[in-house]
């Protein structure tokens, strides 16, 4: 999710991916997947206090919106002088400041909707049962 945000916002802007690109995608999967986890979380905790799947996931999202939104605003407020040259010496970081901007825009909006769906697809799998599995032999 990350990758592609960096990969647009690079090839609009004309930069290369660099040393502070990398950085920049550093800090990016950081807080994605700090994010992630912390939705996921809330999701098992909501599962465990007895909602229903569908019901567990909506509230879940509705209670994380806004600190996962907050921190991408606060990231995107604190590259944006960065990105736009308004920094003094800002011309060397800029490739990260535009990475993190890219970055946190597309993976922030896509981790509200992806990391559920992801989430119902593995819980899917892990409630299905093999019928056959009884007569299969593991030969070790």
């Amino acid at each position: 999710m990350v990758m592609i945000g960096v990969s647009l916002s690079l090839l609009f802007t004309n930069k290369a991916v660099s040393m502070p690109v990398m950085l920049g995608l550093i800090l990016l999967v950081g807080t994605v997947v700090n994010n992630s986890i912390m939705l996921i979380d809330f999701i098992i905790r909501a599962r465990r206090d007895g909602k229903p799947r569908f019901e567990a996931i909506i509230d879940s999202v509705r209670i994380r919106f806004r600190p996962i939104m907050m921190t991408a605003m606060s990231q995107l407020a604190g590259m944006f002088p960065l990105a736009t040259g308004m920094a003094l010496g800002s011309e060397r970081f800029a490739p990260l400041a535009t990475a993190v901007i890219g970055g946190i825009l597309t993976a922030t909006l896509s981790t509200m909707i992806v990391v559920p769906v992801v989430y119902t697809l593995f819980d899917d799998l892990s409630q299905h049962k093999d019928p056959y599995l009884q007569y299969r032999k593991i030969v070790i």
